[in-house]
């Protein structure tokens, strides 16, 4: 991490409290959404999230502030799992910016942030991204306006956290951890 970025990381935790908002309310139902991943697989997100413990995050591949700090942030997140987690988790990038990000793109972003398997990201045609976005709360209208947010989901659907702003790893990992112990 450049200096310059992990400043910014540093003031920025500084001002914000970053604190998961713990709901017991499921993941509201989407409808059936396909989209391609980054490997091209067309897929839903209801296939991909089936019996796993999944952290979402919202990124566009070219966003040059805030995604690169989400892409880092899920790298530290995939190699502080314990391996025995790690198979029952499922990181998911989706992407808010469909017109431009394609699956090479998509796997550029993986690739650029050390993904290994477990990490995929997903983009979603602009209808079903808007029916996805709505059903976990995130307002992207347009890929500037995508927040921060990551959110992590038990096996059921249901939230187990929400972080509004840029999280720690030690947060989203501790997030994980309480999702998959149930």
């Amino acid at each position: 991490m450049s200096n310059t970025v992990g400043q910014f990381l540093l003031d920025r935790r500084q001002f914000l409290a970053v604190v998961p908002m713990v709901a017991s309310r499921a993941l509201a139902p989407a409808g059936p959404l396909e989209g391609v991943t980054e490997t091209g697989q067309r897929t839903t997100p209801d296939l991909m999230m089936r019996d796993k413990v999944v952290a979402l995050q919202f990124v566009f591949t070219s966003c040059t502030t805030m995604c690169p700090l989400l892409g880092q942030l899920f790298a530290h997140v995939q190699r502080s799992l314990d391996p025995h987690v790690r198979p029952a988790v499922l990181l998911l990038s989706v992407s808010v910016d469909p017109e431009t990000d394609t699956p090479s793109r998509l796997r550029r972003f993986l690739s650029d942030h050390g993904a290994q398997p477990g990490w995929h990201a997903l983009r979603l045609p602009r209808p079903a991204l808007a029916r996805f976005l709505a059903a976990v709360g995130e307002d992207a209208s347009t890929p500037m306006a995508h927040s921060a947010q990551t959110i992590v989901l038990d096996r059921t659907r249901a939230e187990v956290a929400r972080f509004r702003e840029l999280a720690t790893p030690a947060e989203v990992t501790a997030a994980i951890a309480k999702a998959h112990r149930g």
